[in-house]
């Protein structure tokens, strides 16, 4: 058995980037479909897990999908 210590963990002092999320609230409003560019920067907008909306989540298998992820 190790019990070895190690560095103290550094943690952020500043909030993480999450990118181009959408809320439960612009879902609603804007819809969400997984692999639309909806400003034409070639980065799809995304949601996050526990995104407290029915349509919020997605499912990505098989090979093709459209831009609703379908």
């Amino acid at each position: 058995m190790n019990n070895w210590l190690s560095e103290p963990f550094w943690y952020p002092t500043e909030p993480i980037t999450r990118g181009k999320v959408l809320t439960a609230e612009d879902v609603e409003t804007k819809g969400f479909r997984r692999f639309a560019d909806l400003d034409g920067d070639g980065i799809g907008y995304r949601t996050l897990p526990g995104t407290k909306h029915p349509k919020a989540a997605y499912f990505t298998r098989g090979t093709g999908h459209n831009a609703a992820a379908v």
